[in-house]
């Protein structure tokens, strides 16, 4: 599974197929595009599905009624028939053995920063701490632990109610 975009789309997609960042089996790419690629790895097969942009203005046409936008568009998009939201279109991926989900293939320690780096990124981060530095260590108050950067962290939860 690829998705496109770094929104709630994700997490849907997320929660629907079971796949996920940890799994392997969900990888994001940074394109700012409200789209996913779903492959199955056992025929090579993929599907690549976008939204309609035009979707948007549409829900109007079948919710008239609903004067809030996003409540209008969350209706609309139950009724609207999938070719009125998605643009869907077969493609070809090919995903490299690093990439699949499963264990890591390989772990290289960093000669620079001196973390360990999994598959193929150690080139990316090599770079990077080489020319930049990954990071800019800071040293913590002595009151101050992991724990407590935890718990003083804003965390936003969807409401329960």
């Amino acid at each position: 599974m690829l998705v496109e975009i770094d929104r709630c789309a994700t997490d849907a997609i997320q929660s629907v197929t079971g796949c996920t960042l940890g799994k392997r089996s969900l990888k994001w790419l940074d394109y700012g595009i409200m789209a996913a690629t779903f492959v199955n790895l056992k025929n090579d097969r993929a599907v690549r599905v976008t939204a309609r942009e035009e979707a948007r203005e549409k829900a109007a046409e079948y919710c008239p009624e609903t004067s809030n936008r996003a409540k209008q568009q969350l209706e609309a998009y139950r009724l609207m028939p999938e070719e009125e939201l998605f643009n869907v279109q077969p493609v070809r991926v090919e995903i490299p053995q690093e990439d699949l989900p499963g264990k890591p293939l390989r772990r290289v320690q960093c000669q620079s920063c001196g973390d360990w780096v999994q598959d193929k990124q150690w080139q990316k981060v090599f770079r990077w701490a080489k020319r930049w530095g990954w990071y800019r260590p800071t040293i913590l108050p002595k009151k101050m632990s992991l724990g407590a950067i935890i718990d003083n962290a804003k965390v936003y939860l969807p409401d329960e109610s």
